[in-house]
């Protein structure tokens, strides 16, 4: 919504965000919607901001980022005290479901690819070759369904591109994203109710959250986002193209840069 008036002057007097049931009962559609009233003129006037959960306040919003669902407080403390400006955030199609053959899948397959990671487990596809981060330690972040968590210390896994990789992390950063206000920033800026995109990331905080000054009521807030659990365990499955609706994307590597 903001890139459409950042070459307007003027300044949001109103904005509701609808959540997602509420969307949900009116258009039938899994999504966010907003009702907002812009006036031409003045920037930086204070705009009347209503969240999902019908919590109420005047903010002087900054139209180059990203208005959060809820808990507008609390993000603008982040932003106050600084945002990460430039964080490698990995969503690589190096493995497709699509074409099996091509992505050299198969379940006499070496290496472990990680699909999905359900309530149940993570689901896992054999591959003959290693993927480009195999090796490496890094935070796997299930980009699609629940927002399960899953630091792969020893490197023991590649992913398809329903999945977030956040490479080579410190234990700083390990403790931060299997926080409940790491599932909180997620949950801010989440649109529709599946998908974890790369924009969602441009908030994450220098310090990981370490000397964020909460009140009781942001406290309570965060707390709502439990961190989800899932059984630690790989569900192996066997890539069947004619049985997959998944369409083949071109790969790419996208990094939040600021």
């Amino acid at each position: 919504m903001n890139k459409i008036f950042q070459n307007i002057t003027g300044s949001f007097k109103y904005i509701r965000v609808i959540g997602l049931s509420e969307t949900y009962d009116i258009f039938k559609v899994v999504a966010r919607t907003d009702i907002f009233l812009y006036k031409k003129g003045k920037k930086g006037e204070k705009t009347r901001y209503i969240d999902e959960y019908g919590e109420e306040g005047e903010y002087i919003l900054d139209i180059e980022k990203n208005i959060p669902n809820f808990g507008m407080s609390i993000i603008e403390k982040i932003r106050k005290r600084g945002v990460i400006n430039e964080l490698d955030v990995i969503k690589k199609a190096e493995v497709v479901l699509s074409d099996c053959k091509k992505s050299k899948l198969s379940k006499k397959g070496k290496y472990k690819i990680i699909h999905l990671i359900t309530k149940e487990g993570r689901r896992v596809y054999k591959r003959k070759e290693k993927h480009t981060y195999q090796d490496i330690p890094k935070i796997i972040i299930n980009a699609l369904g629940g927002t399960y968590i899953y630091y792969d210390k020893d490197g023991n896994y590649g992913t398809t591109a329903s999945q977030i990789i956040i490479p080579n992390p410190t234990n700083k950063m390990v403790k931060f994203y299997e926080s409940e206000l790491f599932q909180f920033i997620l949950y801010a800026f989440r649109m529709t109710g599946l998908n974890i995109l790369p924009y969602m990331f441009e908030d994450i905080p220098k310090d990981y959250g370490e000397g964020l000054e909460l009140n009781k009521k942001e406290e309570e807030l965060i707390k709502r986002f439990s961190v989800p659990t899932y059984k630690d365990k790989d569900i192996i499955e066997v890539c069947k193209n004619k049985t997959l609706k998944n369409k083949l994307i071109k790969n790419k590597t996208l990094k939040v840069i600021k």
